[in-house]
């Protein structure tokens, strides 16, 4: 089962990803500092409207998102929601946004999967079919920091990780902590904010600044000097070329 993976300092969620468990916890530091919010530019990624395991993406522009690489699915199509409601006290699954904020993917401007520190994503949305409106003309985009963050800087992550209150399984929380390493010749961030399956994706950003600064893909948080790892945007290349072409094509 994929769920088990997190045992490991390796491991990262997906869409297959099913309610939190111990196991999940992995990514937790310490105890569970999240707080339910709503963010309007942190949406969820999912397959279809039947889907119930979801990753998260972030606006940085009108129509352009970014998230984890590993979250694509094998095919190319799958629905972006924002606005999203708290899921059901009773069975826990998510509740699916209404149709007027949810949005058909458009283009894929760039995507690798090759574990920790290049795992990325950035695509882009089509108009919604029921407003014609884009995401961006209606929530407001967070900036990206091309530079080198400093060890020590607070962080804050949002996304729809699991939970085992049920209301708040999959549904939008966020957490803050410090920023602990820099890898930059592997161009990844290790820091202790929690994240849970469901997280991947999620922007890491800047809590001074409300600058992203990578992208969360990899749980691993246990023990004293242990983190959760991500992308740094800083030195990835490909990365920041689809980003720009993104931001481009959005003028």
């Amino acid at each position: 089962m994929l769920l088990l993976a997190l045992l490991s300092l390796s491991s990262h969620a997906n869409f297959n990803m099913q309610n939190v468990s111990s196991s999940d916890e992995k990514s937790l530091c310490e105890i569970d500092n999240r707080e339910v919010s709503q963010n309007m530019a942190v949406a969820r990624m999912l397959e279809n409207e039947k889907s119930y395991s979801p990753c998260t993406a972030t606006l940085i522009g009108k129509r352009c998102l970014i998230t984890a690489g590993h979250c694509k699915p094998s095919k190319n199509n799958w629905i972006t929601e924002f606005n999203t409601p708290l899921s059901s006290p009773v069975t826990g699954k998510l509740i699916h946004s209404n149709k007027e904020d949810i949005y058909d993917l458009d283009k894929i401007y760039g995507v690798l999967d090759a574990y920790v520190g290049k795992d990325w994503l950035v695509y882009s949305v089509k108009a919604n079919s029921y407003t014609n409106k884009l995401p961006g003309e209606l929530y407001s985009p967070y900036s990206i920091s091309f530079e080198l963050p400093e060890v020590g800087i607070e962080l804050q992550i949002t996304g729809y990780g699991t939970d085992s209150e049920k209301r708040y399984n999959n549904a939008q929380q966020e957490s803050f902590g410090p920023l602990i390493q820099v890898e930059n010749a592997r161009t990844t961030l290790i820091y202790r904010v929690d994240t849970t399956g469901g997280n991947s994706g999620s922007a890491i950003v800047n809590a001074t600044t409300n600058e992203i600064i990578g992208i969360h893909s990899h749980g691993g948080c246990i023990g004293e000097y242990a983190g959760n790892k991500g992308t740094l945007i800083t030195g990835n290349d490909d990365l920041i070329k689809a980003i720009n072409q993104c931001l481009t094509d959005d003028q």
